[in-house]
């Protein structure tokens, strides 16, 4: 990614995983990024297995103070959603990078911005990167479900 950060131009940008389903508005965590300009901006969600994701520690102003990846013991149950907007000054905090290592933003780089990182806080959020979830993500909607 490095590589080609000139891709990206300037502006900030989204990052998203392609496993979550969630209602969040786009519109409005772009323009929470816009207003405060942290390096990134962190949707999180209620986890109800906060142990399976990586975990944030916010303060009471929104900025990420603390953040681990699938932790033992978690000291909160808010996670990373996979749903970001991220300043080109992210780049900075990649590691440097080695030939066989793939980076992975949860241990890699999202460490690195304790401190530099606000909250956006999201309401409804499904892993559908399971068959299990995906199915029954498909399940809800197609019943009609109040996502």
């Amino acid at each position: 990614m490095v590589a080609n950060r000139d891709f990206f131009g300037s502006e900030p940008f989204f990052i998203i995983y392609g496993d979550n389903l969630s209602d969040v508005d786009l519109a409005d965590l772009y323009a929470s990024h816009l207003q405060h300009r942290p390096v990134l901006t962190l949707s999180t969600f209620e986890a109800e297995f906060p142990e399976r994701c990586g975990v944030a520690e916010i303060d009471h102003q929104q900025i990420i103070q603390g953040f681990v990846e699938k932790p033992k013991k978690p000291l909160s149950n808010r996670a990373a959603a996979g749903i970001y907007v991220a300043d080109t000054r992210i780049f900075d905090y990649f590691p440097e990078p080695e030939k066989s290592s793939v980076l992975d933003l949860g241990f890699d780089v999202i460490p690195r911005l304790i401190g530099k990182m606000r909250n956006y806080s999201i309401d409804k959020l499904i892993d559908i990167g399971t068959f299990e979830n995906y199915r029954k993500a498909n399940g809800d909607l197609v019943e009609g479900a109040n996502f």
